[in-house]
C-alpha cells in the first residue's frame, strides 16, 4: 500500500477505530467534489469521480461501479487495495460490507460532513437488524490528519444569473417555496444541495470544477421568506455579493452550532440524501422532517426561457462540434494528434462560440481500447496518439450563457470490421428507438430504458451504465430526478416519471474490454404532444445537433424505420447548423447529413 494509506492504517490502530469509511464526497452530497475533497483519489490513487474506500484493520476495500471497474482494475494494480465491483452478483453494498464485517462493539469512524445522513441512518439499521452493538464515530477526520499537503478549501466569485435566462425571479421561487413549506406546517429548511441553493437564488459559482456552483447551505423561513447563506467569509466580494441582494451571510462552518442552538423546538425540513450527517445530529432536538427536496423536481421541470436558453446553446455547441469533426478528419494521420490534444482543439472551438463559459465536465475522448473504460479520463501516462483506423469515442459537454451541453459521438477515424459497424449500429439503433418515443404522461424511466437496452439485448450485448440522466440548466451536468435506467432502484415512483420540460440524455453504449467502446449521445426535451381519451401523449425533442458518423454504419442493423429516423434527424441539423457554416466545413456537414437510402 502507498504510505498515505498505511499512515492512515497506523492512525486508526491509535485511535483504536476498527473500520474507517473515506467516500467521495463534499458536505453537499455532490457528484463532483473540488480538490479539497478529493481524499479517497489521494489514499487510494483511483481517480474515477464515484467511489468509496473502506479500511477494515489491515485492509483496504474499494467499492466502485460499472462505469470504473476497468478504470478501477488498471489504476488500483499492485496497491493491495481490492476492488468491489458494485452492481455485480454477490458483490455487497458499502452499508451492508461494514455491517458484516464488524464485530459486536466495534468502533466505526468517519467524517459525518461527508457522509450523508441517508447512508448513516441506513447503517444505523443495518447493525440494529444484525444485532450488532456498534459505535459510531461521526467527528473523526483521520484522512485530513493524513493528507498534510491537502489543498485550501477556496471560495471562487459567485455571479447572479440574468432573468431572462432564469425565467423567474428568486423572489418568486423563494415566495413559492416557502408558501409550500406552510402548508406542511414547517417553519425552516436547509438546503443542502449546492444546485439546489444556485437555483433558488438565480446564481452561480465555480467553487466545484466544471459544476457553476458555490460551496455554501442556505437556511429558508417559511415564516419571514428571508434566507440565510452560509459561506466562506473570507472572500469578501461573496460577502459583499450577498449584501447587495439583501441576503444574511454567516461563516460556512457556523452552520452546525446554529442549527443546534437556534432551531430547537422547531419543524425542520432537510432532504437526507444531500444534508450530511452532522447536519441531522446537529437538528436532533428540533422536529425534524426527512424529505425529498421540494427544490429537486421543481428544478428539473425547465420553463420556457430555460428551454429556449438550452436550444440556442446546443445551437452553438452543435457548431463547434461540427467543426471540430472536419478538422478531425481532415487530420488524422497526417499530422500528430492525441487524446488529450483533440479535447484541447474542441476545447478551443467551443471558446470561440459567444457566451461559452467552461466545460459542463471533464472531456472524455477515449481511443480504441480506452473507450472501453466506460468513464475514461486520459492522463500523460495513459495518452494515446490518434491513427486513421479504428473507433474514438468522445464524451464531451459546454456551459454557455443560456444552457449545458453534453453530448457523446463515436466517430471511425478509418477503416473498421465488421463487428465494429454492427455495434456501432445496433447502439445507434438503440438510441433511435428510444429518442423518438411517444409516451404517455406519467410513463417512468425504467419503462423508457427498455426501448434501447432490448435492441441490444437481441444481439447479446448489454452495457452497465444508465441510459439517460437529467441535465441542469446553466448547472450540474447529471441531476435528478429524470433518470433512464433499469438499474435504478425507485422507492418513490413519482420521482421516476420523466416530465414535460426535463432535459435528459439518451445514451446507449457497447464496450468490449482490451478492444473498442461506442456511445450515442444526444439531450432531449420532453414535450406534449397529442391529448385524447386514453391520457395525455409525450415525445421528446432533439436538442443535440451533431450528425452521427453514417461512415461506421451498416445498414442491414437498422430497420427502414430507424433510416427514416437518422435522416429526418440529419435533415434538421443541416437546416439549423448550416447557417454558421461556410466553405469546407459546410460541404463537410453537408456530406455527413447526406441520406441514406433503405
Amino acid at each position: 500500500m502507498n504510505e498515505s494509506l498505511e499512515a492512515l492504517i497506523k492512525l486508526m490502530a491509535e485511535r483504536k477505530t476498527d473500520i474507517y469509511i473515506v467516500p467521495t464526497a463534499d458536505y453537499h452530497g455532490s457528484e463532483y467534489v473540488g480538490e479539497y475533497f478529493q481524499i479517497r483519489e489521494y489514499l487510494t490513487g483511483f481517480s474515477g469521480s464515484a467511489g468509496t474506500l473502506v479500511v477494515v484493520k489491515e485492509e483496504a476495500y474499494l467499492f466502485t461501479d460499472g462505469r470504473y471497474h476497468l478504470q478501477a482494475e488498471r489504476e488500483l494494480n499492485g496497491s493491495g487495495i481490492i476492488l468491489m465491483k458494485s452492481g455485480l452478483p454477490g458483490v455487497p453494498s458499502v452499508a451492508d460490507f461494514v455491517v458484516d464485517c464488524a464485530q459486536s462493539g466495534a468502533v466505526i469512524g468517519f467524517d459525518g460532513r461527508c457522509i450523508s445522513a441517508k447512508f448513516y441512518d441506513s447503517l444505523v439499521d443495518k447493525s440494529e437488524k444484525a444485532g450488532k452493538r456498534l459505535t459510531f464515530v461521526t467527528d473523526e477526520d483521520l484522512a485530513s490528519r493524513v493528507w498534510t499537503s491537502r489543498p485550501e478549501l477556496k471560495s471562487r466569485n459567485v455571479y447572479e444569473l440574468r432573468i431572462k435566462n432564469a425565467g423567474s425571479t428568486r423572489e418568486e421561487k423563494i415566495a413559492a417555496l416557502c408558501s409550500e413549506l406552510r402548508s406542511r406546517n414547517i417553519e425552516y429548511f436547509v438546503v443542502t444541495a449546492l444546485d439546489e441553493t444556485a437555483w433558488l437564488l438565480n446564481i452561480r459559482g465555480a467553487d466545484v470544477l466544471c459544476n457553476p456552483v458555490l460551496l455554501s447551505f442556505l437556511v429558508v423561513s417559511a415564516s419571514s421568506e428571508r434566507v440565510t447563506i452560509y459561506l466562506n467569509r473570507s472572500n469578501e466580494y461573496n460577502v459583499s455579493f450577498f449584501t447587495d441582494l439583501e441576503i444574511n451571510t454567516r461563516d460556512y462552518d457556523d452552520i452546525y452550532s446554529v442549527l443546534s442552538e437556534q432551531l430547537e423546538g422547531r419543524s425542520v425540513l432537510i432532504d437526507n440524501r444531500t444534508a450530511n450527517c452532522r447536519i441531522k445530529e446537529s437538528l436532533k432536538k428540533s422536529v425534524l422532517t426527512e424529505d425529498i427536496s421540494p427544490i429537486y423536481l421543481k428544478k428539473a421541470v425547465k420553463n420556457a426561457a430555460e428551454c429556449s436558453g438550452e436550444r440556442i446553446a446546443h445551437i452553438k455547441d452543435g457548431v463547434a462540434m461540427v467543426r471540430f469533426l472536419y478538422w478531425l478528419k481532415k487530420s488524422v494521420g497526417r499530422e500528430k494528434i492525441t487524446e488529450i490534444s483533440a479535447a484541447e482543439k474542441l476545447l478551443a472551438l467551443r471558446r470561440e462560440q459567444e457566451g461559452f463559459l467552461d466545460e459542463s465536465f471533464p472531456a472524455i475522448m477515449a481511443y480504441a481500447d480506452n473507450a472501453a473504460i466506460i468513464h475514461y479520463q486520459a492522463n500523460q501516462d495513459t495518452n494515446r496518439e490518434l491513427e486513421n483506423k479504428g473507433l474514438i469515442l468522445m464524451d464531451t459537454g459546454a456551459h454557455y450563457d443560456t444552457g449545458t451541453t453534453d453530448i457523446t459521438r463515436t466517430v471511425a477515424l478509418g477503416p473498421l470490421s465488421d463487428e465494429e459497424k454492427k455495434a456501432f449500429t445496433v447502439v445507434l439503433a438503440a438510441h433511435l428507438r428510444l429518442i423518438n418515443a411517444v409516451f404517455l404522461e406519467g410513463t417512468g424511466g425504467r419503462e423508457l430504458d427498455m426501448l434501447a437496452r432490448s435492441v441490444l439485448w437481441r444481439h447479446g450485448l448489454e452495457y452497465r451504465h444508465g441510459t439517460g440522466h437529467g441535465v441542469g440548466h446553466i448547472l450540474n451536468v447529471h441531476e435528478g430526478p429524470n433518470t433512464i435506467s433499469v438499474y435504478r432502484s425507485v422507492n418513490n415512483r413519482e420521482l421516476d416519471i420523466i416530465r414535460e420540460g426535463m432535459v435528459t440524455s439518451c445514451e446507449p453504449g457497447y464496450y468490449k474490454d482490451g478492444e473498442y467502446g461506442i456511445r450515442h449521445e444526444n439531450l432531449t426535451l420532453c414535450k406534449r404532444g397529442v391529448e385524447n381519451e386514453y391520457g395525455q401523449f409525450l415525445y421528446f425533442e432533439n436538442l443535440t445537433m451533431v450528425p452521427f458518423d453514417i461512415e461506421a454504419v451498416d445498414k442491414k442493423y437498422l430497420s427502414s424505420e430507424d433510416i427514416k429516423y437518422l435522416n429526418d434527424y440529419h435533415r434538421t441539423v443541416y437546416e439549423r447548423i448550416s447557417p454558421y457554416l461556410e466553405g469546407d466545413e459546410l460541404e463537410f456537414l453537408k456530406s455527413c447529413t447526406r441520406e441514406i437510402l433503405p
